[in-house]
């Protein structure tokens, strides 16, 4: 699901996902990505350019994610298991996850995945 300020899928789903093929298919920074962004809808949700920025930065960690799904799903991996450097950035639910030491099936993120692109 992608928001902007109070609107919610419909009302930009297919703008954010136009402005994002543009943003993959012309290599933007994630810096161009914040920018396009906030000029995209800023009528929508008058931020600030760290919003804009965290969004971007969201935008693009969820992009590189399921690219590295997709990757697991080419190779047919049936299993994977998260791997956590552990430091002082490190969130309480990350360091959960990391001490269960658990092998996970692929489909089940993959059907998340399904659910959640655009």
């Amino acid at each position: 699901m992608f928001w902007i300020g109070n609107h919610f899928e419909a009302d930009v789903r297919q703008n954010f996902a136009d402005t994002l093929s543009t943003a993959i298919e012309q290599g933007y920074t994630k810096e161009m990505l914040a920018d396009t962004l906030k000029d995209q809808f800023n009528d929508l949700a008058n931020r600030s350019s760290n919003y804009w920025q965290r969004l971007a930065e969201h935008t693009a960690l969820r992009i590189r994610e399921f690219g590295r799904l997709q990757g697991y799903k080419k190779a047919k991996a049936r299993y994977y298991k998260l791997v956590v450097i552990l430091d002082d950035r490190t969130s309480d639910i990350c360091r959960a996850l990391a001490a269960q030491d658990k092998i996970y099936p692929m489909n089940d993120a993959l059907d998340v995945m399904d659910n959640l692109i655009v």
